[in-house]
């Protein structure tokens, strides 16, 4: 069994809100919240635990509200190694009306770190990489860590001959390809946005729309594609792309696969994409074929979308 390392360096406490119709410009009262430890890094590590896996998360965390943070991952399972720093937690609101089935997410931007924090977080992850065979780094950063982080966390877990996925996008990404992380896992809109293929899409009737991750726009499908192969042959990358409800892209090293979700009604989406990453992984260091690793994705993503709170199984 693989031993897993989460990286993800911006904290968060996840208010749930459940209302049973959101009003716009109305009082709305929810007998039913919660508040949870979450981001990407507490969302793999927990699902991965819940798969029967070992996974330790590695953040920073301070402030008021670092025990608080710490006890609620903890209480979940999750191994967390959080050095202290002295940035608050922000909090992030997610609004979910069961009358309609929707999410919607109100994110608090992360506070930023003075720059001892970094050495500290490298000195850590360096002496953690003994201990794990498959390192996944997600999220932004917090305002305060370098351009140069992740990139060097990525060619450190490679030297010592580690899997590594990344769940990252930007200048994070584009610095981090050069190392030959083994496989990136972008949504669409993530995917688009870092390799410049623009911010709109065309419809049929001609119109332009924001990229998504469920923007069906046929020439930017086959412009990503080509993009896709390209990172494999120059890196050896493999890509997995998310497109929501949408089939997901994979480039498997000779060409496109594409694999449907499948349908239901989800009750909260969020940390979807991050189950999936967890599902995804435990199947990819199992050395099975991509297909079925990109389908066990789909399968904890799945679960994840039918529970109330985020990044959960159960």
């Amino acid at each position: 069994m693989a031993r897993y390392l989460a990286v993800c360096l911006s904290p968060t406490l996840q208010r749930t809100i459940v209302l049973h119709s959101f009003r716009e410009n109305e009082v709305n009262r929810s007998s039913e919240h919660y508040l949870d430890a979450a981001g990407k890094g507490v969302n793999v590590a927990r699902v991965l635990t819940q798969l029967g896996q070992s996974a330790v998360h590695l953040t920073h965390a301070g402030g008021r509200d670092r025990e608080l943070l710490l006890g609620l991952a903890r209480s979940t399972g999750v191994d967390v190694r959080a050095i202290e720093s002295p940035a608050e937690i922000r909090t992030c609101y997610t609004l979910v009306d069961s009358s309609s089935h929707t999410t919607t997410e109100i994110v608090e931007e992360a506070p930023g770190v003075p720059p001892e924090t970094e050495e500290r977080i490298h000195a850590l992850y360096t002496e953690l990489l003994d201990e794990h065979d498959v390192v996944i780094i997600g999220g932004t950063k917090s305002p305060g860590f370098s351009d140069a982080l992740y990139p060097s966390m990525t060619r450190e877990a490679k030297r010592r001959g580690l899997g590594v996925i990344l769940d990252i996008r930007g200048r994070d990404l584009l610095n981090s390809l050069e190392y030959g992380p083994d496989v990136i896992k972008p949504n669409l809109a993530e995917f688009a946005g870092t390799f410049a293929m623009g911010t709109a899409a065309t419809t049929g009737a001609g119109q332009a729309v924001p990229i998504s991750e469920h923007t069906q726009d046929a020439q930017l499908l086959d412009a990503v594609i080509r993009q896709m192969e390209l990172i494999h042959s120059r890196h050896g990358t493999v890509t997995v792309l998310t497109r929501g409800g949408n089939e997901t892209l994979f480039w498997n090293g000779t060409d496109a696969g594409r694999e449907p979700p499948g349908h239901l009604v989800p009750v909260n989406t969020i940390g979807c994409g991050d189950a999936f990453t967890a599902g995804f992984a435990v199947a990819w260091a199992a050395r099975n074929p991509l297909a079925e690793a990109v389908r066990a994705g789909h399968a904890a993503a799945a679960q994840n979308a039918l529970r109330i709170r985020p990044g959960t199984l159960k």
